[in-house]
């Protein structure tokens, strides 16, 4: 039996009813919406080939992993099954009904052992049964974005209470589900929020993270920093960390690489990369280590101030100056140390 892919709620990407039109809708919501937030590279990249396949076949797409290779110049095998889980796609027959058990794709499935068909037969009762109790409970979008943020933060005792429920309905009014559940898990990559700041305290509660459409959209913001971020391996970082102790033995040392110092070091490295620099080689490190070496302000020689260490260096703000040359003692800097 052939099967096909579909795009749900198609007609928002259209421009033209006719079929095969030259170009397609691409909407900014697509950025905050639970497909793109959710995915991974791949599966996004996936989801923009799809739409525009959809255009040229009346959005019934031939569920073929070597034809979406081909005809979509991908590098390698499609897995549709994460868009598909997302709600961003369905699997459809050639009569355009949605397939009974779109668990994987045909061309991944196997014959079944009688003890897995016992199997999950038991796990769709079970479903059934939590199914039963669910809709005896009357659970409905605010119960459910609670139990988003209950479980996404491990508060399995916490209580939906006046407060958490009227910031999770005035949510609701303003974005859909799937985007304020969404912008909740985006702040388990906010360091502040997860105990990175001055007083060390966690601050994760579900009303704060929707108490305004602000606070929603910075969420929104660190899920999509936290997919788009560039990290280099941790073997690379220890070489920083190595000479920064190595060229700068009486600056505080490092004890704890901690997830912010990870983050800057990140960022500075990606910063630098992209305006032309070798930010990915130790050599670079080595050469501004050397600059702030030569500088009695941040060796503190003259008894006023000393650089506190190498997380204040990779402050984006600080850096700046180091490499610019703001803290050198002498206006005349050896250009082949400069790490700037």
């Amino acid at each position: 039996m052939a099967t096909y892919l579909r795009i749900r709620e198609w007609g928002e990407f259209q421009h033209y009813k006719d079929r095969d039109p030259p170009w397609i809708k691409l909407h900014r919501k697509l950025l905050t919406s639970r497909t793109w937030v959710g995915s991974d590279d791949a599966s996004r990249v996936l989801a923009i080939a799809l739409m525009l396949l959809a255009a040229g076949t009346d959005n019934k797409i031939p569920a073929d992993p070597a034809y979406l290779k081909r005809v979509a110049y991908l590098n390698s095998d499609p897995d549709w099954m994460p868009l598909v889980r997302a709600g961003f796609i369905d699997l459809i027959d050639e009569n355009g009904d949605l397939l009974a058990d779109a668990s994987k794709p045909l061309s991944k499935r196997t014959k079944r052992s009688p003890e897995e068909r016992r199997e999950e037969a038991e796990k769709r009762q079970s479903r059934a049964e939590k199914t039963s109790v669910a809709q005896e409970r009357d659970v409905g979008p605010v119960d459910r974005v609670f139990e988003h943020w209950r479980s996404e933060f491990e508060h399995p005792r916490a209580h939906l209470d006046a407060k958490r429920r009227k910031a999770i309905v005035e949510a609701l009014s303003a974005y859909d589900e799937a985007t304020v559940c969404a912008a909740i898990s985006g702040y388990k990559h906010s360091a502040y929020h997860m105990g990175q700041n001055e007083r060390r305290a966690v601050y994760d509660d579900i009303a704060l993270f929707l108490r305004d459409s602000t606070h929603i959209e910075n969420g929104l913001n660190f899920a999509r920093s936290q997919a788009a971020r560039q990290t280099w391996p941790i073997q690379f970082h220890q070489e920083v960390v190595a000479a920064y102790h190595e060229l700068l033995p009486d600056l505080p040392p490092v004890r704890d690489w901690t997830e912010q110092r990870r983050r800057l070091l990140d960022e500075r490295i990606a910063e630098r990369v992209k305006a032309g620099k070798n930010a990915d080689q130790i050599t670079y490190w080595r050469a501004m280590f050397s600059q702030v070496q030569q500088s009695d302000f941040l060796r503190g020689r003259n008894d006023d101030w000393r650089c506190p260490g190498l997380e204040w260096m990779l402050d984006p703000d600080n850096f700046l100056k180091v490499i610019e040359g703001a803290y050198a003692t002498s206006k005349r800097l050896n250009g082949a140390d400069h790490a700037r």
